[in-house]
């Protein structure tokens, strides 16, 4: 999870305390760059001067996921350190560009609607090629003849000649 080298657990960085109240150290993914340790505190004073946003995303030692800082936000603020919800999301900074969580593509994925879509081009793709193959046994199924034509036409029809043979032979008129 956490490969840069620069914020690294056990780095020379990660001597400052980090405190009792909550386990430290915290590690924030910026972008695509991961920086830190940093301690709680820290963490609070980054806040406060609008270092960071709630939608940065952090990480602990240990953990294989990054979440976002307003999990922690309530706490972040001295003034309602746990006490119910915490205030309105300061201003982005220009600079930070949190990275989005990426959603897997079978988890977006409709399957109700592929499986629809797929029937149809299924039945598009089959279908219209019999049709058109059959035609000449379909305009003369009301025939005299309409056994003989298509018989014609399935024996034959895969030579064009036989197809338009029968073909001719439907379009007819009866005696």
């Amino acid at each position: 999870m956490m490969t840069n080298s620069n914020c690294t657990p056990g780095s020379a960085q990660e001597s400052e305390d980090y405190g009792t109240d909550l386990s430290g150290p915290y590690y924030l993914l910026i972008g695509e760059q991961e920086i830190g340790p940093f301690s709680f505190q820290k963490l609070r004073e980054m806040r406060e001067t609008k270092q960071i946003t709630s939608s940065v995303l952090y990480a602990q030692p240990g953990t294989n996921e990054w979440r976002p800082l307003a999990d922690l936000w309530d706490l972040l603020s001295p003034a309602t350190a746990g006490t119910g919800p915490g205030p309105a999301a300061p201003q982005q900074h220009p600079y930070i560009h949190p990275k989005p969580e990426a959603v897997a593509w079978w988890k977006a994925v409709d399957y109700q609607k592929v499986t629809v879509r797929l029937a149809v081009i299924a039945g598009l793709v089959l279908l219209w090629p019999l049709t058109l193959y059959f035609l000449p046994s379909i305009v003369g199924r009301k025939k005299k003849n309409s056994d003989a034509i298509m018989v014609l036409n399935l024996f034959l029809g895969w030579t064009f000649v036989g197809w338009v043979v029968a073909l001719c032979w439907a379009c007819m008129k009866d005696n």
